[in-house]
């Protein structure tokens, strides 16, 4: 059932698989040497990072002969949902035990990094928001447009580096914004007591 673990990094299978997402497997691997080096636990030789990019690769394969369905991307949070089935599938417990944990771990990482790229993508938008004179028109995450609050309905999703983001609405932004500023005013003094 967990056939993937066995999967020679010289299969034909791995080396396409590995080959169909090389840039996206590369920023996981780095971003894993990152919290690696980060932890200071493994020596400098350490060849975690990529077990776990070798790991992730394995994964797909078994999710996608497990399920027949493929994954388009490795940036977001779908992709780490369809992974996390095969934790799902009888034995996955034991299995993953008896490979130190290592899937598990693998997963761990890829949801830090998905959570990672996510949140860098949040501050490029509240930057743009931050700055609208410099964006105003241009940008495909904010939108100018009046509304009234109490009838909105969500944007369409827009993908951008395969990441989906709903626009945001530069008004509610900056209402949201004052609505903060002046919650933090009231309960923290300008001047000491």
């Amino acid at each position: 059932m967990f056939e993937f673990h066995n999967i020679s990094t010289k299969s034909n299978e791995y080396i396409d698989t590995k080959e169909k997402y090389k840039q996206e497997l590369e920023k996981f691997k780095d971003y894993a040497q990152y919290l690696t080096d980060k932890a200071g636990k493994a020596n400098k030789s350490s060849q975690k990072a990529s077990s776990y990019m070798r790991s992730l690769v394995r994964l797909i394969i078994g999710y996608e002969v497990k399920f027949k369905d493929s994954i388009s991307t490795l940036n977001n949070f779908d992709t780490y949902k369809k992974l996390m089935k095969i934790t799902e599938i009888e034995g996955f417990k034991e299995f993953n035990g008896n490979t130190n944990h290592f899937y598990s771990a693998t997963l761990g990482c890829l949801l830090s990094y998905i959570t990672y790229l996510n949140s860098e993508n949040e501050e490029k938008v509240d930057i743009e928001l931050n700055s609208q004179n410099q964006y105003s028109g241009k940008s495909k995450l904010i939108s100018f447009e009046d509304t009234d609050l109490k009838n909105v309905k969500r944007k369409e999703k827009r993908s951008i580096q395969n990441t989906y983001f709903y626009p945001r609405n530069y008004h509610e932004s900056v209402k949201a914004k004052k609505k903060v500023v002046g919650y933090v005013n009231l309960i923290i003094p300008t001047k000491p007591l």
